[in-house]
């Protein structure tokens, strides 16, 4: 999380950094003159998208689980619309608990990001195409660049299971991206809708 605020924060000040262009000497500062007029025109925003849907109840038989899944986006677009970048993370924590409602978890632990942990997240193991989270997230940011809002909505998805109800089915990525999407397409949207 903390990388997606500096990002965020770092994409701001860029987009906030313009001054008035001196008169050009030659070609060659013309175009770097341009080239930062234009940086002008991108606006960046951060979405984030927050559910519990993944906790359990604690029983006499086992303890419950809080979940809170936090989905992130840091999205900047043109003047058009158009995503010239983005980047996602999800904030996952886990307080297990137990039927007496005893939180019996580490109270001042970090909590990593998936993007924190890379390959320690584990997924690589279960991947039918051999990724782990941050990997397919990449893929995902990649395929995002250079698309609107609603071509990064209208995403051809497939549901494979009730935990990934939105899996892309587009050839773009079928090779690349096996997880479910609607959650980053969701920040995405609330990124570009908060974009100053």
């Amino acid at each position: 999380m903390k990388k997606i605020i500096a990002i965020s924060m770092a994409l701001l000040l860029l987009a906030g950094c313009s001054a008035a262009p001196a008169t050009p000497a030659d070609p060659a500062t013309q175009n770097n003159n341009n080239a930062a007029a234009d940086t002008s025109k991108i606006k960046t925003g951060l979405g984030v998208i927050t559910t519990i849907k993944n906790s359990t109840d604690a029983t006499d038989e086992k303890d419950g689980t809080v979940q809170v899944d936090t989905t992130m986006a840091a999205v900047s677009v043109d003047e058009k619309g158009v995503i010239v970048s983005v980047t996602l993370d999800v904030a996952q924590t886990k307080v297990p608990f137990d039927k007496a409602g005893t939180i019996k978890a580490d109270k001042t632990a970090e909590v990593p990001t998936k993007k924190d942990l890379g390959d320690k997240y584990g997924m690589k193991v279960a991947s039918k195409i051999g990724k782990d989270w941050h990997e397919q997230a990449k893929a995902f940011e990649d395929w995002c660049v250079g698309k609107t809002l609603d071509q990064v909505m209208g995403l051809s998805v497939v549901q494979r299971d009730e935990s990934h109800p939105a899996v892309p089915n587009d050839p773009a990525l079928t090779s690349s991206v096996t997880i479910t999407v609607d959650a980053y397409q969701q920040a995405i949207s609330e990124a570009i809708k908060n974009a100053k």
